[in-house]
């Protein structure tokens, strides 16, 4: 369902004209690759939730390299491409927040953007992009460090997210500390896992969410292998929180 936070960040009334233009400048760099053959098993690997224009990665970095380099974060720019129906359009746009660190103000955008059109291929890489607002200290282009209040509002956000009722936002709040190895909130990912373990948890048979806990924990095994396999003892079978088996066999996969 569509809230009014969302609705209003996609009016397209209220984008800059700039933004708009831009947009448009990048869209017309992708039409001219368009490749309607590659376009059909794009889309069918996507399960033919989006159409395409049927680019690869690299060419489509290429092709917009010189509108990204260098802009700020500008979230009508992103809103203007996720309002276009072709996938690489929301790629452009998810490729345009990763180049940028974020703080506890953008999260609220970052939340309409992850609601909208969700599949994996977009919410995982703005998972991470809502982990660099954790760490105190970070700055963005233009922008002042994140403060240590900060940080903590976004930790404290990240715990609600955990609850949220989308689950694309859940997988949001288990997966925005992947790749932080040693700087890893360790009672964080506790927590958010943990919110989305048992009965009482309305997502905890969902493949996304499973699926999302055991790469969180898997990659976190890289740095503190045995804290998580403590935790998957904890969480075994018979336990109050179990996790899935799915879940498991991702965690330990490389233990």
């Amino acid at each position: 369902m569509t809230n009014m936070a969302q609705s209003s960040f996609f009016d397209p009334s209220r984008l800059s004209a700039q933004a708009q233009a831009t947009a448009d400048e990048a869209v017309a760099a992708l039409e001219a690759m368009a490749d309607p053959e590659r376009a059909t098993g794009m889309a069918s690997y996507m399960r033919d939730k989006f159409e395409f224009f049927g680019i690869a990665s690299q060419p489509r970095k290429d092709a917009v390299k010189h509108i990204l380099s260098g802009r700020s974060l500008d979230w009508d720019f992103v809103a203007a491409l996720w309002l276009h129906p072709q996938r690489e359009c929301q790629y452009v746009a998810v490729d345009h927040v990763r180049r940028h660190k974020l703080n506890i103000a953008d999260l609220e955008n970052l939340k309409s953007v992850v609601e909208s059109k969700s599949w994996w291929d977009t919410v995982d890489h703005l998972a991470k992009c809502a982990g660099t607002a954790l760490v105190a200290g970070a700055r963005g282009r233009g922008k002042e460090p994140n403060s240590l209040a900060e940080a903590q509002a976004t930790r404290a956000l990240m715990l609600e997210w955990a609850v949220d009722d989308n689950l694309w936002t859940r997988r949001i709040a288990i997966l925005c500390q992947l790749s932080s190895g040693e700087k890893t909130d360790k009672e964080l990912l506790r927590e958010v896992i943990e919110s989305n373990l048992g009965a009482d948890s309305a997502f905890s048979g969902e493949f996304f969410i499973n699926k999302a806990i055991g790469w969180a924990l898997r990659d976190y095994a890289r740095k503190n292998p045995q804290w998580v396999r403590d935790f998957v003892d904890e969480h075994g079978e018979g336990t109050q929180l179990p996790l899935a088996k799915l879940s498991v066999r991702e965690a330990l996969k490389h233990l």
